[in-house]
């Protein structure tokens, strides 16, 4: 999938109003505005605090060919860092995309679908610490494309079926180690 455009903007020390590069605000105020076609756009840079994290809440969810989607403006650019305490992805809702991001040393995981129909793509994630799963997909009718995990003394780099998964779900062209 292509680029969506933005309708809002966020970075790591954002405290505008989210409407423009120019004024982002913080990950955490989006999910109050979040409504399926919606777009969030990261800025470039390191995302650390407990409101940069990508966590909606459960009851935030798209629909059907309008998902909720937070990206990279620029892929690659964008590293959302759990510090060992949070956990810097992780989507309970449904109808959920998350595309061009680095997520890097969480609690519980690096990465955490627990929803369904949530999307992540041309990611990557890492833990240097003990995360118990770098990826874990549950939920279902999840689609993990064209990313890459790896990890130090994590016990499993990608899981699928855990988290109350019942499946289907589907990885498609990553790359473990």
């Amino acid at each position: 999938n292509a680029q969506v455009a933005c309708t809002h903007y966020a970075s790591p020390a954002g405290g505008g109003n989210g409407l423009s590069q120019s004024s982002p605000f913080q990950i955490g105020n989006f999910w109050g505005l979040a409504q399926p076609g919606k777009t969030l756009c990261l800025l470039d840079g390191t995302y650390t605090a407990a409101s940069s994290m990508i966590t909606p809440p459960p009851s935030v969810t798209g629909a059907a060919g309008k998902p909720i989607t937070v990206q990279a403006l620029n892929e690659g650019r964008v590293v959302i860092k759990g510090n060992k305490d949070l956990r810097p992805v992780d989507l309970q809702g449904s109808y959920i995309a998350v595309r061009g991001i680095n997520a890097e040393n969480g609690n519980g995981g690096a990465i955490v679908m627990r929803g369904s129909h949530g999307t992540v793509q041309r990611s990557v994630a890492w833990c240097n610490n003990d995360c118990g799963v770098v990826i874990d997909i549950g939920g279902s009718d999840n689609l993990l494309e064209d990313c890459a995990a790896f990890g130090g003394p994590a016990r499993k780099i990608i899981a699928a079926g855990a988290r109350g998964g019942n499946g289907p779900n589907t990885v498609r062209r990553c790359w473990a180690r």
